[in-house]
């Protein structure tokens, strides 16, 4: 709790935690269970979800308190492990020392809900270990039906979870074999319908998951396993990506992030390093291990901690060194490494002869203390913004807080006031993520991901179903279809807050960037040629017919006349042959009665010269939502060497154009 305190005020919902809210309000229980993010299925970790929105809504203190809860069961169940595996007091402290101070927790503890499902995963797993060893001791009949639903749990909860039933054949496998040695020989005991039933109570329920998921990847429109798992990379690369992901675990308990060793090339020497270490301290440790009788357990965790880093890269392939590895990757072999670190302990201690331990015990407390002192300067460095520091403790923290304030200043701008007023249903426009980021830049994800106002919908709104939320186009391509009138469709309690809220305003009318429809025509007579250079042209000069009108030499103002909001121009432009792709950038600004003059929004050109390029003015919110247009101006950052060709059409002329 010293270290995790600030997560139960700070930690906020992330990335896929708003997916599994959308799916919760919008899905049927038995669609939700079927229901697919990336290529995962979460059939129990839905009904949680379902059970927590009930109960708590999004109110992130609730959920905060399960996640730290979370990472107490973990750290408890790997205690409980070692010293039912027979490792000492000491042994166990430095496993528990070990394990808190890792400040790459914060992914896990601050935010990002799902990550609680595949933490879970680690808890069930050591409650696996250790009910296989009282069930050995004790051969009561309930530690089988407690793994056998553990094991059931991990399977359920996620296809990922069969690591769980793996492990718990490992435990199983070991205890087996510990069994066997100190009996000295393979008697009647070890291959009984005793150890058939413990062997039972895990394979029944992996059957069970294997029938459910079969059914589950193939219902028609159903997802496919693996589909987001990317390229693979053969027998080589996965080798390779398996060291780099063993030993970026182990480094990561010394070095917080450990990945940029690679930036002073010493990460190959260093991966080499931990792995000798840890083998020669394990050679060292070994015949004290097999004298206490704590080797099986021992190679139990090191089979498991390389299993389990072996799924993580059949999962999620990557290749090379240098790729950065999440901590919801790393915090599985992280674990199971502070468990190898307590065995190893042990067995060092009780091999060293008795008047050099206190030495050793004061050479492991000065390591602890500067694993402390690493992961805790990391975390600081994290909470003041440090860049490379972001995923520790205090990084996470720093985001989260950022994100908060930045969702609680929409609600405040936008449907706060709008929930006051109406009590019925409400339709407001989307704002694209592209857009949203330009103000709030912290509401992207980890992976750089802006997501649309309405992706965060149950978060930012205490009704979510209250609202609809309306998109400036009706996407079908081809043909162009004619899009929305926005104005007329958003409810009239919106345009009121416009004109009497300029934040709300400021929020609609951010920056964006247009996406262009290409019309493959070549010109032709009716098309204006115009390839007089800027600086030539004098003012008032008219590229159209009563349309487009020179106003200096950086910009092009179309003045309209007065016309009918629900025949919305398009904007087309053609590039003469002299000017380069590179070249084009240009932005538009719209003079409004609403909004006033907005910021320039930017014309994304993709096409080579002589394609017409149209832009649908009707995305920019600032447009849309006027009944009054003054007039669009274009800003050419650069002046090019020649006037492109510009237009305005309705509707029904960007159909022709496009058709020819």
């Amino acid at each position: 709790m010293s270290f995790d305190w600030r997560a139960l005020v700070w930690g906020y919902f992330e990335s896929d935690d708003f997916n599994l809210l959308i799916d919760n309000r919008s899905l049927p229980l038995p669609d939700l269970i079927y229901a697919v993010m990336n290529d995962h299925i979460y059939p129990i970790g839905r009904l949680i979800i379902r059970g927590l929105h009930w109960m708590f809504g999004t109110n992130a203190i609730f959920y905060n308190c399960i996640s730290v809860g979370s990472l107490v069961a973990l750290v408890w169940s790997g205690c409980l492990y070692l010293r039912s595996s027979g490792v000492s007091r000491l042994g166990t402290s430095v496993f528990l020392l070990l394990l808190v101070s890792w400040t790459m927790w914060g992914e896990l503890t601050s935010g990002e809900y799902i990550l609680l499902f595949h933490e879970s995963f680690m808890t069930a797993a050591l409650l696996v270990g250790w009910a296989t060893i009282r069930w050995r001791e004790t051969s009561q009949l309930r530690y089988s039906i407690f793994t056998a639903m553990l094991v059931g749990y991990s399977c359920f909860m996620n296809i990922s979870g069969f690591w769980v039933a793996c492990a718990a054949l490992v435990f199983l496998a070991c205890e087996a074999w510990g069994h066997c040695r100190r009996s000295r020989g393979l008697d009647a005991e070890a291959v009984s319908l005793r150890w058939l039933s413990q062997f039972a109570a895990i394979v029944i329920p992996i059957l069970l998951a294997i029938v459910f998921y079969n059914d589950a990847y193939h219902r028609p429109g159903g997802p496919t396993f693996l589909s987001s798992a990317g390229e693979r990379h053969g027998l080589g690369g996965l080798v390779l990506q398996w060291t780099y992901t063993i030993c970026t675990a182990l480094l990561s308990i010394l070095i917080a992030i450990p990945h940029h060793l690679i930036d002073f090339g010493a990460m190959e020497i260093s991966m080499a390093f931990s792995l000798l270490c840890i083998a020669g301290a394990s050679a060292y440790a070994w015949p004290e291990l097999v004298k206490r009788s704590l080797h099986s357990r021992f190679v139990a965790i090191l089979l498991i901690v390389s299993g389990v880093t072996l799924m993580v890269c059949l999962g999620r392939p990557t290749v090379g060194l240098g790729n950065v590895v999440p901590p919801k990757y790393l915090f599985m072999p992280v674990t199971l490494f502070c468990l190898v670190f307590a065995f190893l302990f042990d067995g060092w201690w009780y091999r060293l002869p008795e008047r050099g331990r206190p030495l050793f015990q004061k050479l492991c407390l000065i390591g602890v203390a500067l694993v402390w002192s690493s992961q805790g300067g990391a975390s600081i460095c994290g909470h003041f913004g440090v860049p490379f520091f972001e995923t520790t403790r205090g990084g996470e923290i720093r985001e989260h807080r950022r994100e908060y304030a930045a969702m609680q200043q929409i609600k405040e701008t936008l449907f706060v006031p709008l929930e006051q007023a109406v009590r019925g249903n409400l339709a407001i426009p989307e704002i694209p993520g592209s857009t949203l980021g330009t103000r709030y830049p912290e509401l992207a994800f980890p992976w750089q991901y802006q997501p649309a106002m309405s992706y965060m919908l149950d978060v930012l709104a205490d009704d979510p179903s209250r609202f609809e939320v309306l998109f400036p186009q009706q996407q079908s391509y081809p043909p162009v279809t004619v899009t929305r009138t926005l104005r007329d469709d958003v409810s009239p309690e919106f345009l009121k807050l416009l004109q009497t809220s300029e934040p709300a305003r400021q929020l609609y009318g951010l920056p964006t960037t247009l996406q262009p429809i290409v019309a493959n025509v070549m010109p032709d007579s009716s098309t204006p040629q115009v390839t007089i250079s800027i600086d030539k042209v004098p003012s008032g000069f008219k590229l159209g017919v009563g349309e487009v009108i020179v106003d200096d030499h950086t910009g092009i103002r179309i003045e309209y006349p007065e016309w009918a909001p629900e025949e919305r121009c398009y904007l087309a432009i053609r590039w003469p042959s002299t000017e380069s792709v590179n070249h084009r950038n240009v932005t538009v600004s719209v003079d409004s009665e609403l909004f006033g003059e907005t910021t320039g929004h930017l014309l994304e050109t993709r096409f080579e010269v002589g394609e017409l390029e149209i832009y649908d003015l009707l995305t920019i919110p600032s447009f849309a939502l006027n009944e009054t247009i003054e007039s669009v101006t274009l800003h050419f950052r650069k002046l090019p060497a020649a006037i492109p060709s510009v237009r305005v059409l309705r509707c029904d002329s960007v159909r022709r154009e496009i058709h020819r």
